[in-house]
């Protein structure tokens, strides 16, 4: 069963988004309770099957506001693809970095950047 905060969320949308929710639900009750659970947007997608990348990003925004995701913005070495740093918003990544990985400073770029969403609890 949903737990209260995404039973708090699930009202608020239609029957087609309840039902991505309710796969979200199936998803994480899934999961091992020990997993340190962190998905791409891509990875969302393929488990909400939200109708359009738009709703999707609603349903995203209601659940981080929610409590039930926290959004984690990545800066990745281009030469590894390993995190280099993380952020809370956009607007918090500074546009030269040092990647640690390659010892450079670097610009920071739209390749350079991952949007992660990080379960805060597992939901029961």
């Amino acid at each position: 069963m949903f737990s209260k905060k995404l039973n708090n969320l699930i009202v608020e949308y239609p029957k087609g988004q309840q039902d991505a929710l309710k796969r979200l639900d199936d998803y994480i009750h899934g999961l091992n309770d020990a997993q340190d659970i962190t998905l791409t947007i891509n990875r969302l997608y393929d488990i909400l099957h939200p109708s359009s990348r738009s709703v999707l990003a609603v349903m995203l925004a209601g659940l981080v506001r929610d409590g039930v995701f926290e959004k984690i913005v990545r800066v990745v070495s281009p030469g590894s693809g390993t995190g280099i740093e993380e952020y809370s918003s956009i607007s918090e990544v500074p546009e030269v970095i040092h990647d640690i990985y390659r010892d450079v400073e670097m610009e920071v770029s739209t390749e350079n950047i991952q949007t992660l969403y990080k379960l805060k609890n597992k939901i029961n």
